[in-house]
């Protein structure tokens, strides 16, 4: 009755109106769902494999941390062995220097450890120097040399100059 006055062209048009007023919400109830879905979907699978690459950083930095700790010299309970070690390891060389000084040890410390300082002065030619120097930095596994310095005082007596070796040794030790 509402629809026997109309034309076939106007009904036809409001029957695709209908269609696509329909198509809309169809996409609205169950299209648009589904797409957001699949959208948190790869957004949660982005985020895993983030987290996956978070864990390998993490098993990098800790093996890493590993290295460190092995680098900057053996961890002894008592660092006051340390001087004992260096002198013990001096006497095993066969070389012919001299242990001019050494001096206490110096003990400083930040949130994270504490870092034990010993320092020795060698007294010495060229070449006994620097391959005590070079055992020291390869062999000697209690510290880590932090700094050397070669100088030349004058011997008042013999008036000759004579070459040291300054030598900082550095140990760490965990603050827990």
């Amino acid at each position: 009755m509402m629809f026997s006055n109309l034309s076939e062209k106007k009904k036809f048009n409001a029957v695709v109106i209908g269609i696509f007023i329909l198509l809309i919400l169809a996409f609205m109830k169950s299209f648009k769902p589904t797409y957001n879905t699949i959208a948190e979907y790869i957004s949660a699978k982005q985020m895993i494999g983030n987290t996956d690459e978070v864990a390998q950083e993490l098993r990098e930095f800790s093996r890493k941390t590993e290295e460190l700790d092995i680098s900057i010299g053996k961890q002894v309970e008592k660092p006051e062995l340390v001087q004992n070690e260096i002198l013990a390891f001096l006497s095993d060389s066969d070389s012919k220097i001299r242990v001019a000084n050494i001096d206490k040890i110096h003990v400083s410390e930040d949130e994270y450890f504490r870092i034990y300082s010993n320092t020795l002065i060698l007294e010495g030619n060229y070449n006994a120097l620097s391959k005590a120097v070079y055992d020291f930095e390869t062999k000697f596994e209690y510290a880590r040399i932090a700094n050397i310095k070669f100088y030349t005082e004058k011997n008042r007596k013999t008036r000759e100059k004579e070459l040291f070796t300054k030598i900082i040794f550095q140990n760490y030790e965990k603050i827990d």
